[in-house]
């Protein structure tokens, strides 16, 4: 699973240019791995990971350990019940497709304000290479 994320966030970060947002909250990434390689491709940018608190755990000391950087942070909440701002852009990767059409717009809602109505998501099936589609 890992291998898969790694070459999903490659092909993320090459589609999206993410220097020109100042903070990115990244909704639901698990292990951080996308929130790391968005960090790296936008060195300007605060990143932080927001996900469920028994996954927080162990993800902040391996984002610490593999990328040292104080830009990266975690955050632990449930996006059912909100996302903490502010940021300008909200990333959802394989978060609305996995939901109802009254969950995703409920989740969408909880998205922080300041947004400009800014997020992506990013919906990756099959193979990579075959059917590779990044929504702004």
């Amino acid at each position: 699973m890992t291998e898969l994320s790694l070459e999903e966030g490659k092909a993320i970060v090459a589609a999206y240019d993410f220097i020109p947002f100042a903070r990115i909250i990244d909704v639901g990434d698990g292990h951080g791995t996308l929130a790391a390689m968005i960090a790296q491709s936008a060195p300007q940018t605060h990143v932080t990971m927001f996900d469920l608190s028994h996954v927080v755990e162990g993800t902040t000391k391996q984002l610490v350990t593999n990328v040292p950087t104080p830009r990266i942070a975690t955050i632990a909440g449930n996006f059912f019940d909100y996302v903490l701002g502010p940021t300008n852009l909200c990333v959802l990767k394989y978060i609305i497709h996995n939901w109802e059409d009254t969950e995703s717009i409920h989740i969408l809602t909880k998205m922080p304000g300041g947004t400009g109505g800014r997020w992506l998501g990013a919906c990756v099936r099959g193979s990579l290479h075959q059917n590779h589609r990044i929504y702004r």
